[in-house]
């Protein structure tokens, strides 16, 4: 069975403007730990069906997806159009 995480925070690459490429990592806390997974990493845990993530956004809990611009895969929300805009909110690493 897949583990279950919460994302809290983005970490954003600073010289990136393109919504598609701008996550480095995401983070939260698990089982009392605190933990931050580079992007590509949350992508295979995904595909690999090894971890699944969400995100709570107005008090609903959105599942994280894989999506496809220009040949390069992205975290976003299922309820999300085509930029990641519900991660993008996200506060920063604190």
């Amino acid at each position: 069975m897949a583990a279950v995480r919460e994302i809290s925070y983005v970490v954003k690459r600073n010289h990136y403007f393109d919504p598609h490429e701008i996550i480095e990592s995401v983070g939260g806390e698990y089982l009392g730990s605190p933990w931050q997974l580079p992007e590509y990493m949350v992508i295979h845990y995904i595909k690999q069906k090894i971890e699944k993530y969400y995100v709570v956004a107005d008090n609903k809990r959105l599942r994280i997806i894989i999506a496809v611009y220009n040949n390069k895969e992205y975290l976003k929300t299922e309820a999300d159009d085509y930029s990641p805009a519900t991660l993008l909110t996200l506060p920063p690493c604190s």
